[in-house]
């Protein structure tokens, strides 16, 4: 969980690599911190910054969560909830996918680990504020229903730009949430290593049906009060 997380320095500097012959003067925390660093450089070309509400700082500050639980090794899924466009959840994926390349990122005599990122979200935009949600956030801040919708075709089609590709033909179908709660769409690395599942509906009708496991981050982002509790009442025993 995010509270257990030690936060580390960017480095700004590249790394020579390692190869099979060439051992890197780097460990894997570095590793990946120069790849965010490097990845969030230039705000016009990078996805990420396009696609998220969350400044660059906010934006390295979630990155060191995903690199922190890869460094120290955390068993676990991660997990978005309110993703709006995708482009935080992006960044998890490709700190996953970069950690199946990086020698420096595997244990001793082990394979490159695999990551499942849950992105779950209701792909319609936010829900009627309730009168909690106006007592606790007030209601002069309250946003209309349906804000920040964004349909999960659009958010999928993020993750195959960056060559995410969809598991199965039927991968891409529609989920009907009401019929099927627990139905998500998976997109995958080339490898196979990094999942990333799309999960479709009201936080209080999916989170605790969807075949979650151990869960190593949790970011909250589900804007409302009632919201956020929906998400975290199933999930933060995870």
């Amino acid at each position: 969980m995010a509270a257990r997380v030690r936060c580390t320095c960017l480095l700004l500097m590249m790394p020579h690599l390692a190869t099979a012959n060439t051992p890197s003067i780097y460990d894997c925390r570095e590793v990946l911190e120069i790849f965010v660093a490097g990845l969030l450089l230039d705000d016009s070309k990078s996805e990420v910054r396009t696609h998220t509400l969350l400044s660059k700082e906010r934006l390295r500050d979630a990155g060191r969560l995903w690199v922190d639980a890869i460094a120290r090794g955390l068993a676990g899924d991660w997990i978005e909830t309110g993703v709006w466009r995708g482009g935080t959840s992006l960044l998890a994926a490709l700190i996953a996918r970069a950690s199946e390349n990086a020698p420096e990122c595997r244990q001793k005599g082990k394979q490159s680990t695999m990551h499942t990122i849950w992105l779950a979200d209701s792909f319609q935009g936010l829900p009627p504020a309730t009168t909690l949600d106006e007592r606790m956030g007030g209601k002069s801040r309250m946003d209309p229903a349906g804000s920040f919708a964004v349909s999960i075709d659009a958010v999928a089609a993020l993750f195959r730009r960056h060559g995410f590709e969809a598991t199965s033909p039927g991968a891409g179908a529609t989920i009907d949430e009401q019929e099927r709660p627990s139905a998500f769409r998976e997109l995958r690395s080339a490898s196979g290593l990094t999942s990333v599942r799309l999960l479709k509906g009201w936080f209080n009708e999916t989170l605790s049906k969807a075949p979650i496991g151990t869960l190593a981050v949790l970011r909250l982002d589900g804007d409302l009060y009632t919201s956020t509790m929906d998400a975290i009442v199933p999930l933060y025993p995870k």
